[in-house]
């Protein structure tokens, strides 16, 4: 019986270990998590914060489905 056919090997273990620590930052709160300073924002700030406004108008105006014009010119759809 070779190792690769057995329980999963000590390293294998520590990987998922790991894997289960990190959460995933949803992409709308990632400049909130990575590039804020504020430890924590109440439910007013937040909803006010201009740094995360315009990250989140950057994501959706990429998230938007791009369309040709009929001058050849390519456009978001809105």
């Amino acid at each position: 019986m070779s190792a690769s056919e057995g329980k999963p090997n000590v390293f294998s273990r520590m990987a998922a270990w790991c894997r289960g620590l990190v959460e995933t930052v949803s992409p709308d709160l990632a400049r909130c998590e990575f590039e804020c300073r504020a430890r924590e924002c109440s439910t007013e700030r937040f909803d006010a914060c201009e740094n995360r406004k315009d990250y989140a108008s950057k994501i959706s105006a990429k998230a938007q489905p791009e369309t040709n014009a009929p001058d050849g010119d390519v456009q978001a759809a809105h």
